[in-house]
C-alpha cells in the first residue's frame, strides 16, 4: 500500500466500521423522529419512512446493499457507501435480532459486520 492508500482506507474504516454514532447523527438530521418501518425476508428487505417530506419506499436485494454493520443496540444498513439507514434491535416487533443477524450473514457474507461485544 502507499501511504496515500492507506490513508484512505484508514478513513474508510473510520467511517464505515468504527464510527456509527456519526450515522445515527446523519440520519437523524435527515429524518428527525419519523418511523420507519424494516421488512426482512430471505432474499430482500423493505425500507418505508413517512416524515413532512413526505413517503420513502425502497427494496433492495441484499447482494445490491453495501454493507450491513451490527453493534449492541443497532443494525446499520449501508445502502450505498454514503447512505446508511438505522434499526434499533429493541424496536423490533416481529422476529429477533437473531433471526436478522442469521438470514443477513447468510445473505451477505463478508459484508455484514458484526461489532457487538463479547
Amino acid at each position: 500500500y502507499s501511504s496515500a492508500a492507506s490513508d484512505v482506507y484508514k478513513r474508510q474504516v473510520y467511517m464505515f466500521i468504527v464510527n456509527p454514532r456519526l450515522t445515527y447523527k446523519n440520519f437523524k438530521k435527515k429524518y428527525g423522529n419519523a418511523p420507519v418501518k424494516y421488512t426482512l425476508n430471505e432474499k430482500s428487505m423493505g425500507i418505508s419512512i413517512e416524515n413532512s417530506d413526505g413517503f420513502f419506499d425502497i427494496r433492495k436485494n441484499y447482494r445490491d446493499i453495501f454493507k450491513f454493520t451490527e453493534t449492541e443496540k443497532y443494525f446499520f444498513i449501508h445502502i450505498k457507501r454514503n447512505e446508511a439507514y438505522i434499526l434499533k434491535k429493541s424496536g423490533i416487533s416481529q422476529g429477533t435480532a437473531e433471526d436478522i443477524r442469521s438470514i443477513v450473514s447468510r445473505e451477505m457474507g463478508n459484508r455484514f459486520v458484526n461489532r457487538v461485544k463479547g
